[in-house]
């Protein structure tokens, strides 16, 4: 884990995606362990993901199968995303892209990645994150209007505004 700049990096290296183990992110950033208020309230939208050991691979990180089921089973066990995420790196993006099976990938001449276009599948997959995010919202005692807000940042950060 780094910290840069308010934000918290947290990068899973290869083997920890073989072998599907989150075990120490989720002994971090399990919302019981946190607790509630202010050591909450401090981690709202801070938390960016990434993936290291795939830099020799040519495909884009959600396109390989293993890092695609890893993060499905994050997501599974901890599916408070949209709470904790930064909304301007690409970390939340690549975990949606990850657990939801309706993805085109926009190429240009059959190489270079254009573009990413979801189906309504995303959609789904932000409505059912929301709830999770309200639990920890409250637990942290943020005003209703902050939760608007990052509902509303959260939309943008998809295009779906």
């Amino acid at each position: 884990m780094l910290l840069t700049m308010d934000v918290l990096l947290y990068q899973f290296n290869r083997e920890n995606v073989i072998r599907q183990d989150f075990s120490l992110f989720l002994r971090l950033y399990d919302p019981a362990r946190i607790g509630s208020g202010k050591p909450l309230k401090r981690l709202m939208g801070r938390l960016e993901f990434a993936i290291g050991g795939y830099d020799d691979d040519p495909r884009e990180v959600y396109e390989i199968p293993e890092v695609r089921r890893f993060y499905a089973a994050l997501h599974r066990a901890w599916p408070y995303s949209l709470y904790f995420c930064h909304l301007q790196g690409i970390g939340l993006v690549t975990m949606a892209a990850c657990c939801i099976d309706t993805l085109t990938l926009i190429r240009h001449d059959d190489h270079d990645l254009r573009g990413v276009s979801f189906g309504v599948e995303l959609v789904y997959w932000i409505r059912d994150g929301f709830e999770p995010m309200n639990r920890l919202w409250l637990r942290a005692g943020l005003p209703e209007g902050e939760n608007v807000a990052r509902t509303q940042a959260i939309f943008d950060y998809f295009k779906l505004s």
